[in-house]
């Protein structure tokens, strides 16, 4: 499974608007923190099956390079975690002689995902708080650890990432762009991205091209996109289209809405 099929997943999941329910994997309008995962990983490749709908299960057996989020560079598609002492509140499985004790004397009680590092992105199921779905953080502060999601490819996606060409987002009137779970306009967007975006361009046919912008994989029609030129037609380079890149949170504030 790559990375952009997974992050998709985990997209079009909270494009949905599920609501928190414990167990829940996005199948019937719900999802929790770790269903989100799972859910988004079955989504990608439906024959996937899991031993246990637990974070604590995907921590200790589903995770590669489980370590301290003060250690690790954060990248797209990395599962982030809330980690405690066990008060009590481990299950017995996991403790000492249990049938899923592997040492870890860690509760891994809430489970993230990255999906941008530009600015950094945490997209994740819960309640409380005022808030019952997907919400998403804006930095790593109170998620302890982080890791590699078994059975994702990060080694080729970033091959096929340093292969990809670098476009940016030319609206006539400057509203942002969607950008489509897939390429149609039959589907809600999954996100809009602000004129003056840069984007990472997977592939580009008959009218929509296949893109990756803050983490996110989807659709846009070609026609607003823009290689190797800013919207005034002089020439940019690659590091300047990715600070234009930067300024998406900056610009998204003016509104609006664009046509794709």
């Amino acid at each position: 499974m790559t990375v952009q099929a997974f992050l998709a997943a985990v997209a079009a999941i909270a494009a949905e608007g599920p609501t928190y329910r414990l167990g829940g994997t996005g199948a019937d309008g719900t999802c929790d923190c770790i269903g989100l995962v799972m859910g988004a990983m079955r989504r990608a490749d439906p024959g996937i099956r899991f031993a246990l709908h637990s974070s604590n299960y995907f921590a200790r057996f589903l995770t590669d390079g489980l370590s301290p989020t003060e250690t690790v560079q954060p990248v797209p598609g990395m599962i982030v975690y809330k980690a405690r002492r066990n008060n009590g509140t481990l299950n017995d499985r996991y403790q000492n002689g249990g049938s899923y004790d592997n040492g870890d004397p860690l509760d891994y009680y809430h489970a993230g995902v990255v999906t941008s590092t530009r600015p950094v992105r945490i997209t994740h199921c819960t309640s409380g708080g005022g808030v019952n779905g997907i919400t998403t953080d804006n930095s790593l502060k109170g998620w302890s650890h982080a890791g590699y999601v078994t059975g994702i490819n990060y080694a080729k996606e970033e091959e096929n990432m340093s292969e990809a060409r670098l476009a940016t987002v030319v609206t006539q009137d400057g509203n942002p762009l969607k950008l489509r779970p897939t390429p149609s306009t039959e589907k809600p967007p999954i996100a809009k991205m602000p004129a003056g975006s840069a984007v990472q361009v997977l592939a580009d046919a008959a009218g929509w091209a296949k893109v990756v912008w803050q983490g996110q994989t989807g659709y846009c029609m070609s026609r607003f996109l823009q290689y190797g030129t800013d919207a005034s037609g002089e020439g940019t380079s690659d590091w300047q289209q990715l600070l234009l890149g930067r300024l998406d949170t900056i610009i998204g504030l003016l509104g609006g809405d664009a046509g794709g």
